[in-house]
């Protein structure tokens, strides 16, 4: 990182006459409070120092053998079992929304306890609004209960393609090493997505055709669509 940016990454900030003012080379500019600066880089060996580490927010967004897993097996159901899986996110926004309401109304029964002055229970007003916002609190945990024995119906038919989806991370991590024998060798998570996409539509599910039997047909159609692509371009 250029030295000319220490400043702002130290928010090294003056203030002269009612100014924000921070130095970039030679020069004092005006710093605003809503500023941001993002600093990206494409090269994933990239290494930062603890001095950088402990001055900016690191995101990374490579990705893992566990994301990829999850991205694999979110698009096998799409289109192997669409329903399952509009299911499962279903559940999982509706998970949120519960969550959310319910520390909205922690919140909202934290501020009324906060606004009480004297006795609590002699303002008939606010043991009301406590007694609304507790019940409402028991049916939200209610709903959330059942939700979570939704998504464990979901989950178990879901578990089913969890083998496709460990070969899908296993061949991944097969592929990204395969750039310690030549740099050359630099197969992308995208394309890895769109091969097993091709994988499975041209791997189309016959009627009477078991999840196991399925599994098969569509391990082998990944298997002849990986060594298709990656055969082509090996030196």
């Amino acid at each position: 990182i250029d030295p000319v940016l220490n400043p702002l990454l130290n928010k090294e900030i003056q203030k002269t006459g009612g100014r924000s003012l921070v130095r970039i080379g030679t020069e004092d500019v005006d710093y605003s409070p809503k500023f941001n600066i993002i600093l990206t880089t494409k090269n994933p060996a990239a290494r930062l120092t603890p001095d950088i580490c402990s001055r900016v927010t690191l995101i990374n967004f490579t990705v893992t053998p566990a994301s990829l897993h999850s991205q694999s097996l979110s698009l096998v159901l799409k289109t192997d079992k669409p329903e399952i899986e509009e299911q499962r996110i279903n559940l999982l926004k509706l998970q949120g929304e519960q969550q959310v309401r319910l520390r909205e109304l922690e919140e909202q029964m934290l501020s009324k306890i906060s606004a009480v002055e004297g006795n609590i229970l002699d303002d008939d007003r606010v043991v009301d609004g406590m007694e609304f916002l507790m019940t409402e609190g028991g049916q939200i945990e209610e709903q959330m209960a059942n939700s979570e024995n939704i998504m464990k119906q979901v989950k178990h038919a879901i578990s089913r393609f969890e083998p496709l989806a460990d070969i899908c991370k296993k061949l991944f991590v097969l592929l990204s090493a395969m750039r310690e024998i030549n740099f050359m060798y630099e197969f992308s998570a995208e394309s890895f997505m769109i091969a097993l996409q091709s994988a499975l539509q041209g791997s189309i599910r016959t009627e009477g055709q078991s999840d196991q039997e399925r599994l098969s047909v569509l391990k082998e159609s990944l298997f002849t669509e990986i060594g298709a692509r990656i055969g082509r371009s090996l030196l």
